[in-house]
């Protein structure tokens, strides 16, 4: 089992995204689920190996679809420590177990 960060730690990383600091993000909004799902999965991947810690998907808002099946991924997910929706909507900010 991967060693997860502090509650503390997770809250500033996620703090610092969603001020909008520079983190690897995607843009998968408009894409087919299992499309979204693919290219989500390697950017939790590529930015795992890099020793990011933190990332952000874009999904838009919509009818909530994408987001949804997203976040159930996540939750599932064995590199992800946690994950919690933009304030503005439209995307989701993911950190990330440590290395």
């Amino acid at each position: 089992m991967l060693p997860l960060p502090s509650l503390d730690e997770l809250d500033a990383l996620l703090f610092l995204a969603e001020a909008g600091a520079e983190v690897p993000e995607i843009d998968v909004h408009g894409e087919r689920i299992d499309q979204a799902l693919i290219e989500a999965e390697r950017l939790v991947q590529s930015s795992f190996i890099k020793g990011e810690r933190v990332l952000r998907l874009i999904h838009g808002k919509g009818e909530g679809r994408l987001r949804d099946a997203l976040h159930r991924w996540l939750g599932t997910h064995r590199l992800v420590a946690r994950y919690q929706e933009a304030a503005m909507g439209g995307a989701t900010l993911v950190a990330l177990v440590e290395r």
